[in-house]
């Protein structure tokens, strides 16, 4: 499917749902974690090692480097639309990894729920010209 991802792992990927109950609730069994498994994979938290392909389309802000329009494994594409991350955190933006964070996005449906993107640099990267220094 691509350098990054196998048809095994994506599918692997989507196959872990999350439980609707508490913390408190002990589990004996695989089969009683999947009784109580929500229909929903919406997640908070989605750390990856490279952006989907299509995380670039439709922005309002532009990149701070053209080239990374074209970086991206498209088989993260399908992953990110159906567990739909509060947060999305990605490595690999650029040569070195640069720092960028695209305006939140809407997905569409009834529930309003949206996703952060953010792309992260490397350790002691050189500031964008223009942008303010963030604190290290």
């Amino acid at each position: 499917m691509s350098p990054f991802f196998s048809s095994q792992t994506i599918d692997r990927l989507l196959s872990n749902s999350l439980a609707k109950s508490s913390a408190s609730r002990s589990y004996t069994s695989l089969a009683a974690i999947q009784s109580t498994a929500s229909e929903s994979q919406d997640i908070d938290i989605f750390l990856s090692n490279t952006w989907p392909a299509s995380i670039t389309q439709q922005i309002v802000a532009p990149l701070p480097d053209p080239r990374l329009a074209s970086i991206g494994a498209p088989p993260l594409d399908d992953v990110v639309s159906k567990i739909r991350p509060r947060y999305h955190f990605a490595a690999m933006g650029g040569q070195p990894p640069m720092f960028w964070e695209r305006e939140p996005f809407a997905w569409d449906g009834e529930d309003g729920r949206y996703t952060r993107f953010v792309s992260l640099g490397s350790f002691g990267s050189q500031n964008v010209e223009g942008k303010k220094q963030r604190v290290r």
